[in-house]
């Protein structure tokens, strides 16, 4: 396991003390469009099926669990191409997968991503893909 508990609980911790500020989630999304294209074009493929705002939840996950991930290991993870999307999504289709290999990432993805209209699996596969993705 990579990512550990010591190092999720700070960074949602830091972004629950920002989050009275209007422009953080966007700011914070708009970075990772620029850092990781192939990532944000992924979800947003999903789009119909999660609507803006679950698509907006997951990207502002994705840069949650990029920090944690820059945190537990000391670098910031590479940029994502759509080939090691694929690969992920084949090798952690689902967060109860993840969590064979990084259970308390998968808890975290769990326990935060809450989609109204049943879109929660989904929107937590997609987590599931892009973390294991982001790990290597």
């Amino acid at each position: 396991m990579v990512v550990t508990e010591s190092s999720i609980v700070p960074v949602v911790s830091e972004a629950s003390a920002r989050m009275g500020d209007e422009s953080y989630v966007s700011d914070e999304v708009n970075r990772l469009r620029m850092t990781q294209p192939a990532i944000t074009q992924y979800v947003l493929a999903h789009e119909k099926e999660l609507s803006l705002d679950g698509v907006l939840t997951v990207l502002f996950h994705v840069v949650l669990i990029v920090e944690a991930i820059r945190r537990a290991t000391g670098r910031t993870p590479a940029r994502i191409g759509f080939p090691a999307l694929d690969a992920a999504a084949r090798s952690a289709p689902t967060v109860e997968a993840l969590a064979s290999t990084e259970a308390d990432l998968a808890s975290f993805i769990a326990s935060n991503v809450e989609l109204d209209r049943g879109r929660g699996p989904l929107a937590q596969g997609l987590l599931a893909h892009v973390a294991r993705a982001l790990l290597g």
